[in-house]
């Protein structure tokens, strides 16, 4: 699902692809925009979470709490920069946001089925 993320469009009315948002979503880090930088890092949260051993399940459902809860504030992402002069486009999360969401309610919730 998450890979199938990658590749559909994150913004309905755009053609931003969810790897454009993966390889660019760094920067709102630096521009200290929550809706973009926190919603970044879910993404390492996520790859983290999946190469955790199922020892470590109960670390694993936490990082899937606090990787959904990050992943949906990009919910509150309204403006699309498309070029160096300031110019941006209105935008609401797609499908692409959608299949990348399910990605982690998914192994949230295989992390869930297999708690100690």
């Amino acid at each position: 699902m998450y890979i199938l993320s990658s590749v559909l469009p994150t913004f309905l009315g755009t053609n931003f692809l969810g790897i454009v948002g993966l390889l660019s979503g760094w920067i709102g880090i630096f521009v200290y925009d929550p809706f973009v930088g926190l919603p970044w890092i879910s993404n390492i949260l996520y790859l983290v979470n999946l190469s955790l051993p199922r020892s470590k399940n109960k670390i694993g459902l936490y990082l899937s709490v606090i990787t959904i809860v990050f992943g949906l504030l990009l919910i509150g992402f309204r403006e699309l920069p498309i070029n160096e002069g300031r110019g941006s486009d209105q935008v609401t999360v797609g499908i692409g946001f959608g299949i990348w969401i399910l990605s982690f309610v998914l192994l949230f919730l295989d992390r869930m089925n297999h708690k100690k």
